[in-house]
Parts: C-alpha cells; sequence; structure tokens
C-alpha cells in the first residue's frame, strides 16, 4: 500500500460523498478520481461509478459508488467546469490497520487488552464487560424495593430516594416560609423567641412585686410601682374630694341666682342667649370695620378725595376744550362757514349729474354702495394684488366726477373700475381658500414616513450567520420617531417578508443576533389579509423596528424585503409598504471567480 497522508476515511461498503462548491448553478462538470496504490503509490484512473450531483445554487456532490473503491487504497478528485477547477482532498477507503485496531479494542483477534482489579482475568474489551456482568449479578432478585432489573434502575431508585430526603430536610439557609425540616424549624425558633421577647417585655412592665412606689406615673414605669403610687394617692386625695364636693354646692346655688335674673331677658332669638350675644358682637365688629374704612377714603388724599379732585379736573379740561372748538368752528379758513361753502359746492356738481339723467336717489345709492364695498375690501386687505395704476385711475375718477362736476359717463367709468376690482379681489379669495385647503389636505395625507434600513450587499461566511434588517418610522406631522399607530387590532406592530432569488417566502427570520426566538406570524385576518405570510418584528424602541435574517454558509443568494403596516394619525388610517433588495455573495464565489485554484 502506498504510504500517504489522507483526511478522510470511507467505512466499508459506503459510497464516496464529497460536497464542494462552484461559482454557479447547472454548469458542466467533468470528474476525474484517482487511486493510489502499490508500495511507490502509483495513479491509477478509477473508470466507473463516479458522478457530480447538482444541489442547486453552486453547490455541489462528488460521489464515488462503493463498487468502485477497494480496501486499504488512498483516491483523490478533480472536477472541471470550464475554467473552474475544484480538488476534492485525498481519502482511504476502509484502511485496514485502522479496522484491526478498533477490533483489538473491542475483543477481536489482534493484540490483547490488559486490565487490573477484579477484571483481571480478562484480555479483550468483550471479557471484562463478562466479568463486570458477573460481579454485578442479577438485580431482580436482590430485594430493592422495585425489583430494578439494572445497575442503573437501582441506581436511580437510591438517587430518587436521596433526593426526596434532601428536599424534605432542605438547606440550612432555607428560609422559615420552607416546606422543609430546616424551614419548620427557623419558624418555631422564630415563634419561640417572639413568645420570650413578649414575656421579657410583660415582665418587665409588670415589674417586681418588690417593687416600691414610683414617683409619678408614666410608660417607663413598672405596673407595681404605679399601683403602689396609686394606693397612695387615692387615700391623699379623699380629703380634696370632700372640699370639692364642698364647693361645687358653692357655686350650684349661684348659678341658680344667674338663672333666675336670666330668665327675667325672655327667649332667645337664636339657639341661645349666649349665641345672640354673639352675634350682635360680631355685627358690631362689621359695622366697625366698615365706619373706619370710610374715614380712610375721605381724609384728604382718600379714595373718595381722589375722585372728587379728578372729576373736578375732568370738568375744567371740558370747559377748556369746548371755548377751543368754538373758536375752531368760527375760524374763517377751516370753519363752519367754509364748510358750507365747500356743501354749496357738491350741491352744484350733484345737479350737474342729476341734469344728465341719474336721479339723486340711484346716484347716492349707487355712490355709497360701491364706496362701502370699496371700503370692505381695503380694511380686509383683499386689493394687495391690484396695480398702482387701476388705483390711480379710479382716483382719477373720482376725483373728476364727484369734485369738477364730471357727466354720468365719468361715474359710470368709476363704478366700472370699481367693479373689476372686486371681481380681481374674489377671484384672490378663491384662489387663497383654494391653496389653504390644498395644503391642508397635503398635511394630513402623510401620517409617517418609513426608512428601510438593509443592506444592499453581504458576505456569507464558513458557518451560519445573521443579518440585521431594520426599519424606522417618522410622524408625517412632527417628523419625531413614532410607532405605527395601527387601526384595529393589534396596534403598533410593524410586519416583514423576505422573498429568495425564486420569489419563496424565507422563514429563517429571528428577534435576536444570535439565539433567541423566530419572529411569530403575523395574523392573515387582520386589514382584509394583507399581512399573510408576513412576520412580526421585534419593537426595539419608540419608532425603531428590527429582524434578524439568518443565511447558511457560503449562501449566494437575492432578497427582496417587503415591509408593511398601517397608521390612523393623524389623518384616516393609511397603508405603508416599502421594499428593499438585497444581494448575499459567497467569498468562495469570489474566489472562484478569479480561476482555478
Amino acid at each position: 500500500m502506498a504510504v500517504a497522508n489522507f483526511k478522510n476515511i470511507v467505512p466499508f461498503g459506503k459510497d464516496a460523498l464529497f460536497p464542494f462548491q462552484m461559482s454557479a448553478a447547472s454548469l458542466s462538470t467533468s470528474a476525474t478520481v484517482y487511486q493510489l496504490a502499490g508500495t511507490d503509490g502509483a495513479k491509477t484512473t478509477v473508470g466507473s461509478g463516479v458522478s457530480v450531483i447538482d444541489d442547486g445554487g453552486g453547490l455541489y456532490r462528488l460521489k464515488v459508488t462503493s463498487g468502485s473503491m477497494s480496501g486499504s487504497n488512498l483516491y483523490y478528485a478533480t472536477v472541471v467546469a470550464g475554467s473552474e477547477q475544484v480538488r476534492i482532498p485525498m481519502w482511504s477507503y476502509a484502511p485496514t490497520g485502522h479496522t484491526d485496531d478498533i477490533l483489538s479494542r473491542i475483543g477481536g483477534s489482534a493484540a490483547a487488552m490488559s486490565f487490573t482489579g477484579i477484571l483481571s482475568g480478562a484480555n479483550n474489551l468483550q471479557g471484562a464487560v463478562d466479568l463486570l456482568g458477573g460481579e454485578l449479578g442479577d438485580f431482580s432478585t436482590s430485594g430493592i424495593t422495585g425489583n430494578p432489573a439494572s445497575a442503573a434502575a437501582a441506581m436511580k431508585i437510591i438517587f430518587d430516594n436521596v433526593d426526596t430526603l434532601e428536599n424534605s430536610i432542605g438547606l440550612e439557609n432555607d428560609a422559615d416560609t420552607a416546606a422543609t425540616l430546616f424551614g419548620r424549624i427557623k419558624k418555631n425558633k422564630a415563634v419561640a423567641d417572639a413568645i420570650k421577647t413578649d414575656t421579657d417585655d410583660l415582665l418587665a412592665a409588670v415589674g417586681d412585686h418588690n417593687d416600691a412606689a414610683s414617683a409619678d406615673y408614666g410608660t417607663d414605669k413598672s405596673l407595681m410601682g404605679m399601683v403602689r403610687l396609686l394606693g397612695a394617692d387615692v387615700g391623699e386625695n379623699q380629703t380634696d374630694l370632700n372640699s370639692i364636693i364642698s364647693k361645687v354646692d358653692t357655686v350650684d346655688g349661684i348659678v341658680d341666682s344667674i338663672l333666675a335674673d336670666t330668665a327675667v331677658i325672655g327667649a332667645p332669638a337664636g339657639v341661645s342667649v349666649s349665641a345672640d350675644i354673639a352675634a350682635l358682637k360680631a355685627e358690631t365688629a362689621l359695622i366697625v370695620a366698615d365706619t373706619a374704612e370710610l374715614q380712610g377714603d375721605w381724609v384728604n388724599g382718600g379714595r373718595l378725595d381722589l375722585i372728587l379732585d379728578a372729576s373736578a379736573a375732568d370738568a375744567l379740561a371740558a370747559k377748556t376744550a369746548s371755548q377751543a372748538n368754538k373758536a375752531t368752528l368760527e375760524n374763517g379758513t377751516h370753519g363752519l362757514a367754509q364748510l358750507q361753502s365747500e356743501i354749496a359746492d357738491n350741491q352744484t356738481d350733484l345737479n350737474s349729474i342729476l341734469a344728465a339723467g341719474v336721479s339723486r336717489d340711484s346716484a347716492i345709492a349707487t355712490v355709497d354702495s360701491e364706496i362701502g364695498t370699496l371700503q370692505t375690501d381695503l380694511t380686509a386687505g383683499f386689493l394687495a394684488g391690484a396695480k398702482s395704476s387701476e388705483i390711480v385711475a379710479l382716483d382719477n375718477v373720482v376725483d373728476a366726477g364727484f369734485v369738477a362736476g364730471a357727466k354720468a359717463s365719468d361715474l359710470a367709468t368709476a363704478k366700472t373700475e370699481i367693479d373689476g376690482i372686486r371681481t380681481d379681489t374674489e377671484d384672490i379669495q378663491v384662489k387663497i381658500a383654494a391653496v389653504q385647503a390644498t395644503a391642508d389636505t397635503l398635511a394630513l395625507q402623510v401620517n409617517a414616513v418609513l426608512q428601510p434600513m438593509v443592506p444592499s450587499e453581504r458576505y456569507s461566511g464558513a458557518a451560519a450567520k445573521r443579518i440585521s434588517l431594520v426599519i424606522q418610522t417618522i410622524d408625517g406631522a412632527t417628523g419625531a420617531a413614532d410607532n405605527m399607530d395601527q387601526a384595529g387590532t393589534p396596534a403598533g406592530q410593524m410586519y416583514i417578508k423576505v422573498l429568495d432569488g425564486a420569489g419563496n417566502s424565507v422563514t429563517d427570520l429571528h428577534d435576536a443576533a444570535s439565539g433567541g426566538n423566530a419572529l411569530a406570524s403575523a395574523d392573515a385576518s387582520i386589514y382584509s389579509g394583507a399581512v399573510s405570510g408576513y412576520k412580526i418584528m421585534n419593537n426595539v424602541s419608540t419608532g425603531f423596528y428590527q429582524a434578524f435574517l439568518e443565511i447558511a454558509a457560503y449562501k449566494v443568494e437575492s432578497y427582496d424585503v417587503l415591509f408593511y403596516a398601517q397608521d390612523s394619525d393623524p389623518n384616516t388610517a393609511q397603508e405603508f409598504r416599502a421594499m428593499r433588495q438585497m444581494e448575499v455573495r459567497s467569498p468562495v464565489q469570489a474566489q472562484f471567480a478569479g480561476g482555478a485554484f
């Protein structure tokens, strides 16, 4: 047999299967298996029983049937697909030496084994087992309760009994509430300690029967001392009691006299005479207080005095103003005479307008209406968009028509200009209202903003790993992180679905980077089945949801990550969806892309 190092051993009668990875699935592969035999390790090619199995996703298996291999020989293989080449490491098929070594340790025909003690008579594993069985004997006839059939069963009975005993006894540090022996002992000790403490307190409170009378009464004195003091006090107080009785008799006579005098007053208005006196005293106090307040108000500088002084000053100011107004009215430039002259001029202008065929009442009503409308528009601020040229033209028409005595056609022109400005103003009002309504609608249309955080590309490794998938939800009105306020039940959840490149749902979604639990499925009955196939993400903090996707070793796959939620604040319930794509590549795939190794 050739002398060489080998990595794997294929048991006798088993096919050899070796997994490997190439850059893509469905490649056209060609496999060659070499056999090393003889003392010089001569290499020959295995002619049959060799095949390559395509497991998909760039994963393959080399298969060599057991009938194509022979014991004590070494093998290795190469697989070629285009420019790619994979080398399968060396293996051995049922090496003779290895099998003999195992058989010798379990009692085969090779080298003997040696034992000590009660097993010293055995020279292989089978003999040692036989000796040990004889030493143990038949447990079913040993008289042990339960008649165990084996040493393990007997030991279990023993250990169960020991456990029961230990549980009954308990531990030294068991609390007094424990249902164990130590617990009950502690509970009884606590009761005994409490009884002893109460007994000590009672003896201290009662005192000794030889205690002398205490100096006074108090909680710090013993009962016996206070009893002796009470006996002494009772004897001394008898004299004082007799004196008190005598004084009570004297007071009773005085009370009788007062009652006789009180009977002359008559029945009280209130519940009693004393109540009437108290009420009268209270009213007198209020009168005195009010009188004192009025005295303070009437003194020089008081509130009423200042009011009178201010009224006199106002009267003097009114008199001065009346005199000034009289002088103004008598003024030749701006007085009543000038006002009468301007009224006469306006009358002349009005007569000219009436002569042109416009009635007085109609003219006054038209001008009054138009000026009133114009004043309202100006006050509301709706003429801000009018052109300055239109205002100047209106001013010129008014000046020409009502100051210089213009014709009725000028009045009509003015009215036309005013109507145009009013129309423009109304259009502006309508547009402003429409813009405001649109702004209000837009402000309420967006309840939330979804911000997925999914890596666009990740690499798998030599072992399975988990990839973090995070989405943040932001309140559409405030811009702050906020949980989904979903209508219906349950509220506040975010759902996720991951699809592989073939469109199949991926189920390896978890709530932690390692360990943890698989994500629970969303209830498809909610939202009319919109969450069918989705999982419930972990709400790690306000506005943040997270899930972990587990990928296998050397995984190569494309994923679509879908998110779904509903929110009803501040607008009515709305659906929110988001999707991100992620590519998972294999480092082995990247190596193959550079060529064979």
